[in-house]
């Protein structure tokens, strides 16, 4: 019964990783991570959406539109920005983390892609 929420949070926060995945590439490709960080500060500065959004649907945007927090956040598929902001800041005191980082996220997705019983009966 558990199982499918279960289920749906491990896939939303695998969604989350992937975007911070996403910033730090951007930061490898372009070597500019103030850029990044400017740019998630312009969409974290955006006006409010003028048009109701439904609960439903929130959760898939970029920005969050309502805003909300506490325990909506398990179900957001894009960390919040200020999350992104801070991880960038610390790539760009420290710029050697990249690669290494890169790395982990890039063997844990190749994780995340093998089918679950193939993961925990390594003996087959």
């Amino acid at each position: 019964m558990l199982a499918p929420l279960a289920a749906t949070l491990v896939q939303l926060a695998i969604s989350r990783q992937r975007e911070f995945l996403a910033d730090a590439s951007s930061v490898e490709l372009t070597r500019n991570p103030q850029g990044m960080i400017n740019a998630l500060r312009k969409l974290d500065n955006s006006k409010p959406m003028s048009r109701p959004v439904d609960d439903a649907s929130s959760a898939l945007y970029i920005n969050d539109p309502k805003k909300g927090g506490g325990f909506q956040k398990l179900f957001y598929t894009h960390p919040p920005i200020s999350e992104r902001i801070e991880r960038l800041k610390y790539i760009e005191k420290n710029p050697e983390v990249v690669s290494g980082f890169l790395i982990c996220c890039k063997f844990i997705n190749l994780l995340n892609q093998l089918p679950l019983n193939r993961v925990l009966s390594s003996d087959r």
